[in-house]
């Protein structure tokens, strides 16, 4: 079974879902963390902690979720690698 989706399709989902993730991060604080959408491709950038190592965990925790998420992702048959 062919699980493709037309790109039309596939463009509108992707900027709709960009542009649910950028309205979630409307209320945070510029300073802690920014989304920035370009050609495609979504960025979080957190700012550094008080402290290396807290700045550390939280970029460990932050991959975490990305992994969990991307897992999710390919289990229903949606997973994107770059």
């Amino acid at each position: 079974m062919d699980a493709r989706m037309e790109e039309k399709t596939y463009r509108q989902i992707l900027d709709d879902t960009f542009a649910r993730i950028d309205r979630a991060f409307e209320s945070v604080d510029p300073d802690v963390a920014e989304v920035s959408i370009s050609q495609g491709a979504l960025t979080i950038t957190f700012d550094a902690m008080h402290d290396d190592a807290w700045t550390e965990r939280a970029r460990a925790g932050h991959e975490s979720q990305m992994r969990k998420l991307d897992a999710l992702l390919a289990a229903q048959g949606k997973g994107v690698r770059s």
